[in-house]
């Protein structure tokens, strides 16, 4: 592959994702905006970090692409935003690492479809790369989310002089919530709270000392906690909301993940290279290996002793993952998948990506991908070994995002 294929299609260093305009607003992403817009708008240093990085990556992807990965990025739609910006990092990561790359490559199968890159490093070895997004949110869980981001985005912008509020939530609204409703509730309840008294109560700053209430609207429950505020900081905050969390089941998110590698593994037929599925797994639970390998292998089950619940027992793997399935292997075109906890350019010194290696690929994944973290299988056992990181790849500081 000649490298100049992909460099000598560099876009004019101006920037051209983001406005160029004096920004004063710092305040919270609004439950209702888009991240674009958010991103595009916010006088907060670490967004212009954000910028930055996008711009320079921009810089360095092929003219020829670069108008539809900016309109992606641009178009108000928060799955195309971050899939974009997905891309756009794998790209210049590599890029970086020495590999070559060429978007959306014809395939000699003759199929209409193209995977996002065909990337070769500096060995000669070639395969295909595809990038993807794992959310777990339906048309039906984003119309759930816009209810309830308006309610909160209401309630957010009416702060209270003595408190901040903790929320976690369960379940999702069938009907749109009253926000003003619900900023009266928690006015009212926080209104006969004594903050020098929770002060006094609270051993740290750990939620579980919080005061608390609960707050119900039809299949939506919000576990609210109030933090209160020094007396020299009350008066001054421009926002109710400090923190706000949901729970996660890790069991739909290893579902969502096993479903996503089926769907890209017959997406393009037989194919002549290896393909490597890169996932990100954006949604509100946390990548670890359990649910990682649960996706690929199959879900693990402990045992438990009746008569002995106290002994050690092994766990048993059910074979019902992407890649076994009642201990046969399947897709096994894809020879590796890369996992990234939900990537943000923000945090991509500090979130974990693992590259798991498919033992039953029909072509082995290239040795150079073992220079990132990694995961192999070796007998029973799943081997994780470390590799270079993005802080280095990306010569970022020590502490990065922090900002002065």
């Amino acid at each position: 592959m000649d490298k100049t294929a992909v460099d000598s299609g560099r876009t004019n260093p101006k920037p051209v994702v983001f406005d160029v305009v004096q920004r004063t607003d710092s305040s919270p992403m609004k439950l209702t905006e888009t991240y674009y817009d958010f991103h595009n708008r916010s006088a907060r240093q670490t967004m212009e970090l954000f910028r930055c990085v996008i711009e320079d990556a921009v810089k360095n992807y092929p003219k020829s692409e670069v108008d539809e990965l900016v309109r992606r990025l641009k178009s108000g739609d928060d799955n195309h935003f971050w899939s974009a910006t997905f891309e756009l990092f794998l790209h210049e990561a590599l890029r970086r690492e020495g590999f070559s790359l060429i978007p959306h490559p014809e395939l000699p199968n003759g199929s209409n479809k193209k995977p996002d890159f065909l990337v070769e490093d500096s060995d000669g070895r070639k395969f295909y790369l595809e990038a993807t997004v794992v959310s777990g949110s339906s048309a039906s869980d984003k119309s759930k989310e816009a209810r309830k981001g308006e309610a909160l985005d209401i309630l957010n912008r009416s702060p209270h002089k003595n408190f901040l509020i903790a929320i976690d939530e369960r379940g999702s609204p069938n009907s749109t919530p009253s926000g003003k409703k619900l900023t009266q509730f928690v006015h009212e309840w926080l209104d006969s709270l004594d903050p020098d008294q929770a002060i006094q109560k609270i051993s740290t700053r750990s939620t579980r000392s919080l005061p608390s209430t609960a707050w119900y609207h039809n299949g939506w429950k919000l576990i609210i906690r109030a933090i209160p505020i020094e007396p020299e900081g009350r008066g001054k905050n421009a926002y109710l909301i400090d923190r706000y969390s949901v729970n996660a089941d890790l069991s739909s998110t290893a579902n969502s993940i096993k479903n996503r590698i089926k769907a890209k593994g017959k997406r393009y037929g037989e194919i002549n290279l290896p393909l490597v599925l890169a996932i990100s797994v954006n949604d509100n639970s946390e990548l670890n290996q359990f649910t990682e390998t649960q996706a690929l292998f199959g879900k693990l089950v402990i045992p438990h002793d009746l008569l002995n619940p106290n002994a050690d027992t092994e766990g048993i793997r059910i074979s019902n993952g992407a890649w076994i399935e009642k201990g046969i292997p399947q897709y096994t075109r894809v020879c590796a998948a890369w996992f990234f906890d939900r990537f943000d350019v923000l945090y991509m010194a500090r979130r974990n990506n693992t590259v798991y290696l498919n033992p039953w690929a029909k072509i082995p994944a290239p040795e150079s991908l073992k220079r990132f973290p990694h995961a192999f299988v070796e007998q029973e056992d799943i081997v994780q070994v470390d590799g270079i990181s993005f802080k280095d790849i990306f010569q970022l500081p020590e502490g990065w995002p922090k900002v002065p």
